[in-house]
């Protein structure tokens, strides 16, 4: 479970990354021409894979090759911050579930030894 928390919170903070890149650019260039919507998920994948080349996860994902990973972080980012943010909030409201459901089990088992 922690294993993928960490993954969850390093393709949100790389996609906002990314996407703080792309409306940038989006700004300074972009916006004054007419530029097909999906021209923004592809600067957003480039900048998700630069910016996990730059910053490589410190955990193994499922064991890929590294060039394998960059380009999942880059597919992943290249959707939305926002999924990502939901997912991370999910999964910790899951983590915390589970640990208070072994704590609550703990206890319990021990009231019934006594």
């Amino acid at each position: 479970m922690e294993n993928m928390i960490a993954f969850v919170q390093y393709i949100a903070l790389i996609a906002v990354g990314a996407e703080r890149v792309t409306d940038i650019l989006k700004r300074a260039y972009l916006e004054k021409k007419n530029v097909n919507s999906s021209v923004y998920q592809l600067i957003t994948f480039t900048c998700g894979v630069v910016l996990s080349v730059i910053q490589p996860p410190e955990f193994k994902i499922f064991n890929f090759d590294p060039l394998v990973v960059h380009v999942i972080v880059g597919l992943a980012v290249s959707g939305s911050s926002s999924v990502w943010h939901d997912a991370l909030s999910a999964l910790n409201n899951f983590s915390k579930t589970i640990k208070a459901t072994a704590e609550l089990q703990s206890a319990t088992a021990e009231s019934t030894k006594s």
